[in-house]
């Protein structure tokens, strides 16, 4: 599981004490509670933002109409729903690059009032902004050369101060509008928690000979929309490691990164690859079979449960004969989609003692101050830097 990401949105400490936790004499104990609703009974709502990823094109009884209409999910996100209960709202569209994404967010009055309901808000885009390239290069006045357009992406990754290429015209497009659909998803909805699968590369070798020509036809056709290229996949590096990245920096703690390009290359066994695993990959060698979305499925899951939205502490000590009393600390983790966890532990500690006590979840270990001078009362308990 991944290292907890905080978003200390609040810090509040008080109303803990209603939550009833056994006591455990000695130190070093932890009870873990199981997972309640934390705010209230609804289920979380999670909206899915982007292309056919997100709608699950391809995959088992797809039907496009039933997603457009909300009467139906595919893919991940309805693998999500069914394990997790989540209210899951797909606003996903077949083929949409991230001037779509952006153009929804700011007229579709359905997706708005979704976003701003939300609880986790999940993007996959970026695919259909490398497949139309050409488009992309021609309106900056540039023509469409595959082989120019990957030497340039070799020279410039092999040069010390690379020349401005045709990679960074199309990354500087994609962040131009990733920037905007991010900023306005966070003036609709500035409490969600914004999930983003990085970009993976698709399957880019054959099984067989048929394949092989099918592939040779996506890679090296001249259409305005070619298949995603050498180049593409040079760009989906860049685009992950630069752009994704440096906007989840600008929203610490709201804005995270789940890492499907790496996962979508670990086989059965566990093992990473170095080339994404065919099987998980319909005929297209782009969009995700069954089992495929199973694994972005976990993915958006592992990062949802490893994501904290708020911590709060509490404690309380209790008399023990002589100089020493025991100390019981609460602390509880929060998530995004409603549920809470609860764990304890117990030190023995002097009269009127102050200081920092370890606490330990599943995903950190927090520092937690307490004073207790005057006998058994807590004059101050918080979760310290």
């Amino acid at each position: 599981m991944k290292k907890k990401l905080v978003a200390f949105m609040t810090f509040a400490v008080a109303g803990l004490c209603a939550l009833v936790v056994p006591m455990i004499s000695g130190g070093a104990n932890i009870v873990r509670a199981a997972a309640f609703a934390a705010e209230d009974e609804t289920p979380a709502i999670m909206v899915i933002l982007g292309d056919s990823i997100g709608t699950g094109y391809g995959t088992t009884g797809y039907n496009a109409s039933a997603v457009q209409n909300q009467t139906a999910l595919f893919g991940y996100g309805k693998i999500i729903r069914d394990t997790k209960g989540y209210d899951v709202r797909d606003r996903a569209v077949d083929g949409a690059e991230t001037k779509d994404v952006l153009s929804r967010l700011e007229n579709h009055e359905d997706t708005r009032a979704d976003v701003a309901e939300a609880d986790i808000i999940n993007i996959t885009i970026g695919g259909n902004d490398l497949r139309a390239v050409n488009t992309i290069f021609r309106n900056a006045g540039y023509s469409y050369n595959m082989t120019s357009v990957i030497a340039e992406c070799r020279a410039a990754e092999n040069a010390e101060e690379p020349d401005t290429t045709r990679a960074d015209i199309v990354l500087d497009y994609m962040r131009a509008n990733i920037e905007q659909i991010l900023d306005l998803i966070y003036e609709l909805n500035p409490n969600a928690l914004v999930t983003v699968f990085e970009n993976y590369t698709p399957a880019f070798y054959a099984a067989s000979a048929i394949e092989a020509m099918l592939l040779f036809n996506i890679v090296f056709g001249n259409s305005d929309r070619p298949g995603l290229d050498l180049a593409g996949r040079t760009i989906i590096s860049r685009l992950n490691a630069e752009v994704w990245a440096d906007c989840a920096a600008n929203y610490p703690g709201t804005m995270v990164l789940s890492d499907a390009y790496n996962e979508m290359m670990i086989n059965a066994a566990g093992e990473h690859t170095g080339q994404t695993i065919r099987s998980l990959f319909q005929f297209d060698f782009i969009h995700p079979t069954d089992a495929g979305h199973a694994k972005l499925a976990n993915i958006l899951m592992a990062t949802i449960d490893s994501t904290v939205r708020s911590t709060a502490a509490d404690a309380f000590v209790t008399k023990l004969t002589g100089a020493q009393n025991d100390l019981t600390i609460t602390v509880v983790e929060r998530f995004f989609d409603k549920t809470a966890l609860v764990y304890t532990e117990t030190f023995n500690i002097n009269n009127n003692a102050a200081g920092i006590y370890a606490v330990s979840s599943e995903l950190a270990t927090y520092s937690v101050y307490v004073n207790t001078k005057g006998n058994t009362q807590i004059r101050d308990c918080y979760i310290a830097a």
